[in-house]
């Protein structure tokens, strides 16, 4: 039997269990840190190499090195504390609209949960991305030659 459109509910029923510029923060903000970490880590390690040409062999981290690292670890706490966040959404509305796929597809109905549990997936792979750039510094040096 169908439905008439005054039986219809809203496709969104849990939107007011999380505020939607939070929900649409946490799908933001992992990308912007991991971008942010990209440029400004590329402009650090592309002046490192000419700022210590003349240098010998240092022991330790350059101070280039220090930096990309301390930059990377803030980036990355960033990104999962959005995961966090984006989880912390997810628990609220996790349980709105378990309908049938079709009602997913047709209505459009469970539009919170979907961008809760899509900004958790950000997160977490934007987090992966981070950490692998993290072991760049930790694990090669800055400026190395082939000599």
């Amino acid at each position: 039997m169908t439905q008439l459109p005054t039986q219809i509910g809203h496709p969104a029923p849990h939107r007011d269990r999380v505020s939607v510029p939070w929900l649409l923060a946490g799908l933001a903000i992992p990308p912007v840190a991991w971008t942010l970490e990209m440029l400004v880590g590329f402009g650090i390690s592309s002046n490192a190499c000419p700022l210590t040409q003349g240098s010998t062999s240092q022991v330790g981290f350059s101070g280039e090195a220090t930096l990309l690292i301390v930059l990377q670890i803030a980036c990355l706490i960033v990104a999962i504390a959005s995961g966090l966040m984006s989880w912390r959404h997810w628990r609220r509305v996790r349980l709105e609209n378990k309908d049938s796929q079709h009602s997913h597809l047709t209505l459009g109905e469970g539009r919170t949960r979907f961008l809760a549990l899509a900004s958790m997936l950000t997160a977490g792979t934007f987090s992966i991305a981070i950490v692998f750039n993290l072991l760049e510094p930790i694990l090669i040096p800055l400026c190395w030659s082939l000599r």
